[in-house]
């Protein structure tokens, strides 16, 4: 018997990758999960930190920090510190290699953003100021409450500037 005279051919050009031959998909989605592999086996990835939420919790961002924040500056920093974006020494370390690990202020630590807005040293006199702020802007607006409520909100903002995983994500 004759065999058939092949009806196909390859093209001009073919994307080939060692492990997996040539690639008849689409090119984008299979460089886009050789990178997403890549991500998720790099041993510095912590999806906790650096996974915007919204892949994970159905329920949507506070809209607070975005939309009602007094400055548009602070609404900056929350983002890029939830996205593990903001320019802090230990991220630049990591990322480019051009900056040095330690804090910039003198410490002996990582500057990481946790660094710096909760343990640097460097800072911890205007966390007391800002904690005093709080309180004594909680206090007044809590005049009219019963001591219960009052002592209970009290306690709850007086922690706000700590390092407490019970009240913050780690």
């Amino acid at each position: 018997p004759l065999a058939p005279i092949p009806s196909f051919c390859m093209d001009p050009f073919t994307f080939y990758h060692f492990s997996y031959g040539f690639l008849e998909c689409n090119i984008s989605h299979f460089v886009t999960s050789q990178l997403a592999l890549t991500v998720a086996n790099d041993p510095h990835f912590r999806p906790s930190q650096t996974m915007p939420r919204r892949l994970y919790d159905p329920h949507p961002p506070p809209e607070y920090p975005y939309l009602r924040a007094k400055f548009a500056y602070s609404a900056v920093v929350q983002l890029y510190a939830r996205s593990s974006q903001l320019d802090s020494g230990a991220t630049r370390f990591k990322r480019l290699g051009d900056t040095a690990y330690c804090c910039r202020f003198g410490c002996p630590h990582a500057e990481t953003a946790h660094h710096l807005f909760v343990t640097c040293p460097s800072f911890g006199m205007l966390r007391q100021q800002h904690l005093n702020k709080l309180l004594h802007e909680t206090a007044h607006i809590l005049r009219a409450e019963t001591q219960a409520v009052q002592g209970t909100l009290t306690n709850i903002a007086s922690r706000l500037f700590t390092d407490d995983p019970a009240i913050w994500p780690q």
